[in-house]
């Protein structure tokens, strides 16, 4: 495998990805595998839960010498591309891969590839067309209130339903509750949970615009700009939060406040303390 590229060009694509790379130094995942083909170069990488690809068409490569494919660490190769000048060359020789440009080289030992896991990123399932700006705002909004608790797992989830037009998200650590609607331009119904930090990480920052989702029983995914981004599905049912909030008719009292002006209350009732949960009592009184 050796091919020259533009640096601004792999760059973008490997820090857009990176999310997907996992911290262990002695981890396959924590790889990007790369496999060169006439037709362009393919980019991947994974943590098992959530997977990126990208496919960088040959006419944003400055030239292919031949194809191949190998899995090099993560940190290596971003690290590298971020010390290199305008153009780089990669040459692997062996199980040698040789990142260079004028004035500098380095190298690094691949790693096994049949290690890496094969991973389906076809298209297919139920379609759901969402917009992305609003899709980020609904996770940002429901994110905090899921929990971390390993024997707890399906909590780690924002539980994603629609219906009538919209999708509602939803989440909840047992002490906290969140929920958010945003609309939907058409009718296809799912109910499945995905994990909140494989979502923070679902849509790139600069992405606003409608983007068509593809469900399946085992994960979501959708294609932007030669990107896939695809996260894995609980299996897990997620609890019925139904009944959480009472309905309008079970309402007795209603309050709104000035955002600061609780805000500004909470901090000055909440003290430090070693328990995980802090417990604040709220009373009312009309002013007389």
């Amino acid at each position: 495998m050796k091919f020259t590229i533009e640096k601004k060009i792999i760059e973008w694509q490997i820090e857009r990805m990176q999310s997907a790379i996992l911290n262990n130094i002695n981890s396959p995942l924590s790889s990007f595998f790369l496999k060169l083909t006439r037709s362009g170069l393919f980019i991947i990488s994974t943590n098992s839960e959530l997977s990126y690809k990208v496919f960088i068409n040959k006419k944003d490569l400055i030239e292919i010498y031949d194809v191949g494919s190998c899995l090099i660490d993560g940190v290596f190769l971003r690290d590298v591309i971020r010390k290199s000048d305008k153009q780089l060359s990669f040459h692997l020789i062996g199980s040698e891969l040789k990142v260079f440009w004028e004035d500098a080289i380095f190298s690094k030992t691949t790693r096994d590839s049949s290690f890496f896991p094969e991973i389906n990123f076809e298209q297919k399932g139920i379609k759901l067309t969402v917009n992305a700006k609003n899709f980020k705002r609904a996770i940002k909004n429901t994110a905090f209130a899921t929990t971390n608790n390993p024997s707890q797992p399906i909590l780690s989830a924002i539980n994603l339903r629609s219906e009538a037009g919209f999708l509602h998200f939803s989440a909840t650590d047992t002490s906290r509750f969140a929920s958010e609607k945003i609309e939907i331009s058409n009718k296809s119904r799912i109910n499945i949970s995905v994990s909140a930090k494989n979502l923070k990480d679902f849509i790139p920052p600069e992405l606003d615009k409608d983007i068509e989702l593809n469900i399946e029983s085992s994960k979501i995914s959708y294609i932007y700009d030669n990107l896939t981004i695809q996260s894995r599905i609980f299996t897990i049912e997620y609890k019925d939060i139904s009944n959480i909030l009472p309905k309008d008719s079970e309402i007795l009292y209603s309050l709104t406040i000035n955002k600061r002006d609780i805000l500004d209350l909470i901090d000055k009732t909440t003290i430090i303390t070693p328990e995980k949960i802090m417990l604040s009592t709220f009373r009312c009184q009309k002013m007389r």
